[in-house]
Parts: C-alpha cells; sequence; structure tokens
C-alpha cells in the first residue's frame, strides 16, 4: 500500500496536482514498513509542500525524519530542504563551502540531481553575499561538472548568480537560444530557473518572458510558496520595461501570497519592489513607508542583496523628487566595499540613477569614478542593464561640450524593451540641447520624453519634461489619464477578468482571493469607471495590450511612443546637416 501510494504521488505530481501527491507521500510515509524508505518519503513530501508555500507543513514533515535512518544522499537531500527554509543569508562564506561538501556526498551516494541542487543553493548565497572569486569559482565548477549539458537551466541559474559578470556572456547567448522557443505550457520550474538566470545576468528583457512561463504553470499548480517567489522576480524584471501595471500586480500579489506562506524576505522583496515603483510614480509618502516596512524585516535577516535594493528604491524616490544629494547618498553606499549595503551586482542595475544623482549633486568625479569601475566589468559582460546605465552615465558626466557623440551613441543603441531608460535618455539629451541654446532642437527629444513618461505613467517624470518643452517654446498639454488608470493595479486584473466573462468564484480560484473579497472589488471600481454592470466594463477599459499579462493600454501606448522616433533616425537638427 505505501508503494501504491508512492506511485499515486508521482502521477500527481506529474500532473501538477502537488496538493494530492503531498497527501498521498504523507500516508505512504505512515504505512512505510522500513525507517529509511519512511524517511525518504517524508522529505520527498517536504520538497513538494515546500513548492506550496506550507512552511509549517514543511517544518512538520522534517521534524519526523530520523536522520541516523537515512543514507548520504538522503542526509544531503535534508541539508538542502532545511537551506531551503533558511530565512537568515548572512552566514557567508563558510557557509557556501558548507554546501559544496554536502554537494560532493550527494554526489557520490549517486544522486547528482541533487548534488546540483545543493551547488544551486550555495550560488544563491553568492548572489546574497559575495563570498570572494575563489569561492564563486569552486561553485561554478562544481555545476559545470554535474550538469547534464551546457545548456542546462540549473547550470545558467548557478553561473548567473555566482559569476554574473564573469560568465554573463554564456547565460546571455544560451538564454536568448531558447527565449523565442519559450511558450505557454512550458515547466515551471524549468522556466524559472531560465528566468533567474536571465535577471542575474543583468538580461531583464529576457527574464520576463521566462518568469511570464513560468508564473502561468506555477498558479495553475497551486504552488504558492514557489509562486509568491517568482511574481518578485517578475516585478522586478518588468519595471524596467513597460508592463508597468503587470509589475504592480505582481509585487502586491506577490507580498499577499509571501505573508500567507511565511516567506519575510520574500514579503520584505515585495514591499522594496513596491516602494520602487511608487517612488517612480512620484507617490512619496507611500514609497517611504513601503520602504520603512521592509527595512524592518531586511536589517532583521541581514541580508545585504536585500539592503542594496531597498537604497536603490530610496535613492529613486528621493531622485523623483528632485532632492539630488539624498538620492546620491543612497545610491552612493552600494558602491562603496566597506558599507554593509555594498552589492558588487546591484551597483551594475543603477549607474545611470547614481549619475543623474551625481549631476543635480554636485558630485561628479565620484560618479565618474564609479563609471570608470563598472567599464571594467563591462568588458567581461554584454548585460544590457550595464551597458544602457554607462551609456548613460557617460553621456550625463561629459563636459557640455564634448557630451553630444555620448548622447548620440547611447540613443542609437536599440532600447525598444527599455522605454524607461529611453523616455529618461531623450528628456537629458532635450535639456543638454537647451544649455546648448539649440532650443528648436530640443524639442523633438523633449516632446517624445513628456509624451513617454506620461504614457507609462511617471507623473514626477511627465512634469519635468513638460517644464523643459515650455522652456523650449512648445506649449503643453496635460495628458487626461484614461478611465482604467483610476483603477489600481488588482482592480484593473479583476475588472478585465470580469470582463472576459468570468464570474466572481472563477476570478477568486486564478488569484487565490475568496468571491466576496472579488465582488466587494467589483462593486468600488463600477463607480470609479462611470459603469453600473458588468456588461459594460470592457467599453469601460478598452481593448487591453498585447504581451505578457495583457497589461492595459498604458503599456502599449508607452511603447509606441518610445518608437515614434526610431534609434536609427536623425533628429532635426541632423537632418539638416545633411541636407
Amino acid at each position: 500500500m505505501a508503494r501504491e501510494l508512492q506511485s499515486v504521488a508521482l502521477r500527481a505530481r506529474a500532473r501538477g496536482a502537488i496538493t494530492v501527491a503531498v497527501a498521498a507521500l504523507q500516508r505512504s510515509a505512515e504505512l512505510s514498513e522500513r525507517p529509511a524508505e519512511r524517511g525518504r518519503r517524508l522529505l520527498h513530501a517536504a520538497e513538494l509542500a515546500f513548492e506550496l508555500g506550507r512552511a509549517d507543513l514543511v517544518a512538520a514533515l522534517l521534524g519526523q525524519v530520523e536522520p541516523p535512518h537515512l543514507g548520504a544522499a538522503e542526509r544531503a537531500g535534508l541539508t538542502w530542504l532545511r537551506e531551503m527554509l533558511e530565512e537568515e543569508p548572512a552566514a557567508g562564506a563558510p557557509r557556501v563551502v558548507e554546501l559544496l561538501e554536502t554537494a560532493e556526498r550527494g554526489e557520490a551516494a549517486g544522486d547528482r540531481a541533487l548534488a546540483l541542487n545543493i551547488v544551486r543553493a550555495a550560488a544563491v548565497r553568492c548572489w546574497w553575499a559575495d563570498p570572494g572569486w575563489e569561492v564563486r569559482a569552486r561553485v561554478v565548477a562544481a555545476a559545470e561538472r554535474l550538469a547534464e549539458g551546457p545548456g542546462d537551466p540549473r547550470l545558467l541559474a548557478v553561473l548567473g548568480l555566482a559569476a554574473p559578470a564573469e560568465r554573463g556572456a554564456d547565460v546571455i547567448e544560451r538564454l536568448a537560444e531558447v527565449g523565442a522557443a519559450e511558450a505557454p505550457g512550458a515547466d515551471a520550474a524549468i522556466s524559472r530557473l531560465r528566468g533567474q538566470a536571465a535577471t542575474a545576468a543583468g538580461a531583464f528583457d529576457l527574464s520576463v518572458r521566462f518568469f511570464a512561463a513560468s508564473i502561468a504553470e506555477l498558479r495553475a499548480q497551486g504552488r504558492l510558496g514557489l509562486l509568491a517567489q517568482t511574481l518578485v522576480s517578475q516585478a522586478y524584471a518588468t519595471v524596467h520595461g513597460a508592463e508597468w501595471t503587470v509589475a504592480t500586480l505582481a509585487a502586491e500579489e506577490a507580498e499577499r501570497l509571501a505573508r500567507e506562506t511565511g516567506q519575510p524576505r520574500w514579503v520584505a522583496a515585495a514591499q522594496t519592489a513596491l516602494a520602487l515603483l511608487a517612488g517612480l510614480r512620484g507617490e512619496q509618502r507611500r514609497a517611504l513607508a513601503l520602504a520603512a516596512e521592509a527595512e524592518r524585516t531586511v536589517l532583521s535577516l541581514g541580508n545585504r542583496f536585500g539592503l542594496a535594493l531597498l537604497q536603490h528604491a530610496r535613492g529613486v524616490i528621493a531622485l523623483s523628487s528632485d532632492r539630488h544629494a539624498e538620492a546620491y547618498a543612497h545610491l552612493r553606499r552600494v558602491f562603496d566595499p566597506a558599507d554593509p549595503v555594498h552589492h558588487p551586482f546591484v551597483r551594475c542595475w543603477l549607474i545611470g540613477d547614481l549619475a543623474e544623482a551625481a549631476i543635480g549633486a554636485g558630485q561628479r568625479d565620484g560618479a565618474s569614478a564609479a563609471v570608470r569601475e563598472l567599464e571594467k566589468v563591462a568588458e567581461r559582460t554584454p548585460a544590457p542593464i550595464l551597458h544602457i546605465g554607462l551609456r548613460h552615465a557617460r553621456a550625463l558626466l561629459a563636459e557640455d561640450d564634448a557630451a553630444e557623440p555620448h548622447y548620440r551613441e547611447a540613443l542609437d543603441a536599440d532600447l525598444t524593451a527599455w522605454p524607461v531608460a529611453r523616455a529618461r535618455l531623450l528628456l537629458a539629451y532635450g535639456n543638454w540641447l537647451r544649455r546648448r541654446r539649440r532650443t528648436v532642437e530640443a524639442r523633438t527629444p523633449l516632446r517624445l520624453a513628456c509624451e513617454a513618461f506620461d504614457a507609462l505613467g511617471l507623473p514626477p517624470w511627465g512634469e519635468r519634461a513638460r517644464r523643459a518643452l515650455r522652456a523650449a517654446g512648445e506649449a503643453t498639454v496635460r495628458r487626461d489619464p484614461p478611465t482604467s488608470e483610476r483603477l489600481t493595479a488588482q482592480e484593473l486584473q479583476i475588472a478585465r477578468l470580469a470582463a472576459d466573462g468570468l464570474s466572481n468564484r472563477e476570478i477568486g480560484q486564478m488569484l487565490y482571493l475568496s468571491h466576496r473579497t472579488v465582488g466587494t472589488h467589483l462593486y468600488r471600481l463600477f463607480p470609479k469607471l462611470g459603469i453600473t454592470s458588468r456588461a459594460q466594463l470592457r467599453d469601460a477599459l478598452g481593448p487591453p495590450a498585447p504581451g505578457p499579462g495583457g497589461a492595459g493600454g498604458r503599456e502599449d501606448s508607452a511603447r509606441q511612443e518610445t518608437q515614434a522616433y526610431p534609434h536609427d533616425r536623425p533628429f532635426p537638427h541632423e537632418r539638416k546637416t545633411r541636407r
């Protein structure tokens, strides 16, 4: 009977019925006659319970395991599962080395898959707090020895997390080959690993599609623990693009699910993402409150990666309100190896923000030094977010009479997948043209920047571009937001599902909300849209935008407007010169 129940669990796992699989394995363990078999089944049940987000159940199952009765592979598996539950990331190099030794024992016992999973856990710790290249090189070597081939998604995740600069080119090249072929219905775990690898390597444009595929499967299977983590990753991947509603929805749902599944580190990560989004939108009070709440958790865990993300969020919050000195103080800490929030990889994400803050704060020399440091890193990796940020920083930091080639280089790059970066670059270029008294030429980039910021829903930046455009002699009219922008991200998500004909109960099942909560949201959003029935929702919302998540019209218009001036088309003054 125990063996039959184990078979039931395997079949249930294969079709995505994780809850059924856990229940079958629990009962199988209870009926097991041999302690070793009982331990193996409890470990398998605990692994699946973790995917469901049942930390309490995982702890209870592991508490029933008797280590003396386990073989070498099972003991390694027990260490791995305890590592998965670990919310204290500050152990540093000794813990990474300990995990590598555990992986070696698992490999010696014949379980290479488990050994590679343990190496991947070691790579995650390398990302949390850099143990130095010598230790990271050992992690990479172990993963390459254990992987099934150069395209193994577990290997790519390790390379991205443990050696993002040293091996980032390999990661991006292999993921780009997969990218377009990734389709809905792909294995959730594989898609998630690919997304994780792309993010660590700085290729957010690639990670978006992988996370979207993973989330669809995790949601369908009810694997809420992994779903919460992947939603946080999706939020950070999309914040650099145009899917702002997707980013906000992902972060809000991630915070709720992480609370429900007992994952405080991921609650804080979701709050940090929400603080960053609110800061970009000019919602200062909300952004600072979210950052403060996240900081309490992150400090208690000693998570340097989380602290670095918080400093980035705080820097952007200040930058959005023209508090350049404050923004520079926050961002510069991430670049200082002596500071507890220093993170060698996160700094690659925010060099453009640092340069912008430095100009307003009179700290050009400090930012220029940071650029020189990262240019050495850029020689080893094609990470898009790093190279985009460096081009932006060089243009901003150059002397006025030597800046134009740097602006041209930055604008000539293909920024189709990076509309926020392009809009900010257009604003900076337009302001530079105004300072050079080329006001007529400045109007085109400033107008495009204004339209893009409005379409993206970034009021502080849109108002900044609008002021500059008026100073260049062109009157502007403030864009009236569409009706759907009166809704919160979750209200918009529920409204679109209701407009597609789903019932309250079906929406609740999809979003893990009660049908009463769905009904309350609809009751509150109808007056905002000026309608009285579900039948009017489709017309009130307008057509959804294509792309990940069907986010809504704002993101699609942002793409169109930031691409309205293609990167290979000359600006007005160039056309005149060529004639």
